[in-house]
């Protein structure tokens, strides 16, 4: 799905995008393997302050709030430009306005959490989220600087979904093999 049509300036572009991502938030439930590739792409590169983490073992919930670089909206905007300028480089875009959203996500049926390569304790870090991995009934949450959350379960079962309202960035993540 497209999420920019029509526009040609890039105020347009940006207006016309907040306005559709306001009914377009990303909400997804997932509950099986084939859905992590999905949800990786989507939370690639979400910054998660430690302070934003938490384990209830009693409730077996583990919760992470993270700040969602909006992938979709950065490469709709980026095709959408190239394609009404005569297919310009999208490299010589410039000035480009980016967003990131709080994104809610609650894990289900935790049994415990073993942590690799980081502090929880250290409530003043912060991760940079790359990608799931699930297998022996373990969900691993993998994070840049080779720092991982083991989440330890039986089923794969969690939530994740946007919540308030995004905010502008001129700040994109980058990936050395651009």
């Amino acid at each position: 799905m497209r999420i920019v049509k029509g526009y040609v300036c890039l105020k347009s572009i940006m207006e016309k995008k907040t306005a559709i991502m306001k009914k377009n938030r990303f909400r997804v439930r997932v509950e099986s393997v084939d859905d992590l590739p999905i949800v990786s792409s989507m939370l690639q590169d979400s910054i998660i302050p430690i302070a934003d983490l938490k384990y209830i073992p009693n409730e077996k919930k583990f919760f992470m709030i993270s700040q969602r670089f909006c992938w979709e909206l950065y490469q709709d905007q980026r095709d959408y430009v190239a394609s009404v300028t005569k297919n310009r480089p999208k490299e010589s875009l410039d000035n480009e306005i980016f967003e990131r959203v709080l994104c809610a996500v609650v894990f289900e049926g935790i049994d415990s959490v073993h942590v690799k390569g980081l502090d929880l304790k250290d409530r003043g870090q912060f991760l940079n989220f790359l990608s799931f991995n699930f297998k022996c009934q373990q969900l691993d949450l993998i994070f840049s600087d080779h720092k991982t959350i083991r989440l330890c379960t039986k089923l794969l079962k969690f939530i994740a979904e946007d919540v308030g309202q995004s905010w502008p960035t001129t700040r994109r993540p980058i990936h050395w093999k651009e």
